[in-house]
This record gives structure tokens, C-alpha cells and sequence, in this order.
């Protein structure tokens, strides 16, 4: 749906049930929570590898001792060091210029963030020695599934994907819809908005984007899924 009231459904919806604080550790990093994303039509589907209920959201602010999350591939880690290359290496090195001894965070994109310290830099390769670990750091207990109808736009469709990641979107399923007004994506150009917003937020879970599917099939494709919500314009009574 397009109209106000569709919108100020859905980021209700998202603000109130996406994000809990309980069990998140103490960190250098928590990204400003982005709402308001607009979508023409949605669906939230809760995994049921997720644990519990749907949680009420909060705000975590991000301290100033650090500003920056870079992304480290999962292959890069050996034992207590982690290595960053190309662009990484160039951001930190030549745009933040990071210095051996700053503290770095770092996200794996699967599950993992680290924080730990600078053994020597350039602007090709940046070694950091790891000191901690967070699994799921500021992940949501539950994996959420943002199907959504796809649109013309092309800005409007990176923002669903960007604001989507920032909220906590575990998964997103672009859906051919009969008003639909595109058939494809490009997947690789959302994969690099995705993982820039996984970045921003300090997330350390990289969404995956899945290829469009018709609304009929949906369900079948997510057997996992436990829950199902769906704003609609013409809905008259509100999710409780």
C-alpha cells in the first residue's frame, strides 16, 4: 500500500515489536535506529528458530569513542586477528586515518562483532589484534522476513532494503504482486546497500536478499515461518 495510514501502520508495528535491549552487552557501538520506511505492500514473518514472543522496541545510543563499524570477511579471522583489505583498509586508513594503537570494531556479516586494537595499517591492509567477541550483537530474538511488493522506483526499493537492515531485517523477499511494477532487481547493487546499512547500524548479521517470487508462493517458500503480519489499507482494526 502507498497511502499514511499503511506507512504509520507499518513503522508503528516495526518500532514496537523488532527490537528488545534484554541480553545485549555493553559495546563501543549501537547504531541510531532508523523508522519510516515506505513500502507499496508488506509482509513481517517471525522464523521459529527466533526465540519467544515479539519484544517491545527501545533506542541504543551509539557512544562517541566509536563511530565506525567495518566489515571483516569471516575468512579474514585467524584465532585474534582479523585483517581488513581493500576498501576497508583504504577507509580507515586514508578517510578515518586510523592510527596503530586505535580501537577498531569490526562485523562478520554472520553473527559475530569484535572489537579490538591496530597492529599496523596502510592503505591495502590493516591487521587489528582481537580482544572480544559479541555473538548476535545488537541482533533482535527473533529473524524476520520483510516480503514486500516490488516498486518502480529504484531509490524507494534501496531505501526499503537500507531502512529494512537498520531495523533488524533478518531476510527480504521481493514479491511479483499484480501491480507490481518491475519483474528483477539487481541483487548485487541491494547486497552492497544492505551490507553499507549493516555497517551504519552497527548489526553484524548481513541480510539476505532473496530473488522475486509470486505472492502465491509465499508461504510454501518460508515452512519455518510461525507468524505471519500484513498491513492493509483497508484494515479497521489494529494489531493488538
Amino acid at each position: 500500500c502507498t497511502n499514511d495510514r499503511c506507512i504509520r501502520a507499518f513503522t508503528a508495528h516495526v518500532r514496537l515489536y523488532w527490537f528488545t535491549a534484554r541480553n545485549i552487552p555493553p559495546s563501543p557501538v549501537a547504531g541510531h535506529i532508523h523508522t519510516h520506511p515506505t513500502y507499496r505492500s508488506y509482509a513481517c514473518g517471525v522464523d521459529s528458530a527466533s526465540s519467544g514472543a515479539l519484544q517491545p522496541s527501545v533506542r541504543v545510543s551509539r557512544p562517541d569513542t566509536m563511530t565506525t563499524a567495518f566489515y571483516v570477511r569471516p575468512n579474514a579471522i585467524q584465532g585474534d586477528l582479523a585483517t581488513l583489505e581493500a576498501d576497508e583498509a583504504r577507509h580507515a586508513s586514508t578517510v578515518l586515518r586510523m592510527q596503530i594503537g586505535d580501537e577498531a570494531f569490526l562485523v562478520d556479516g554472520i553473527g559475530t562483532a569484535y572489537r579490538g586494537t591496530i597492529t599496523s595499517i596502510d592503505a591495502k591492509r590493516v591487521t587489528i589484534d582481537v580482544h572480544t567477541r559479541l555473538s548476535n550483537y545488537l541482533e533482535p530474538p527473533q529473524r524476520v522476513i520483510l516480503a514486500f511488493g516490488l516498486i518502480k522506483n529504484r531509490q524507494r526499493l534501496e531505501w526499503i532494503i537500507e531502512k529494512g537492515t537498520e531495523l533488524g531485517v533478518h531476510s527480504f523477499q521481493p514479491l511479483l504482486t499484480t501491480r507490481a511494477e518491475r519483474d528483477r532487481i539487481r541483487i548485487d547493487r541491494l547486497d552492497a546497500i544492505a551490507l553499507a546499512a549493516m555497517k551504519q547500524s552497527g548489526r553484524c548479521v548481513l541480510p539476505t536478499i532473496a530473488s522475486p517470487l509470486e505472492l502465491g508462493q509465499l508461504v510454501d517458500a518460508y515452512p519455518d515461518v510461525k507468524q505471519w503480519l500484513l498491513a492493509h489499507e483497508s484494515a479497521t482494526e489494529p494489531f493488538d
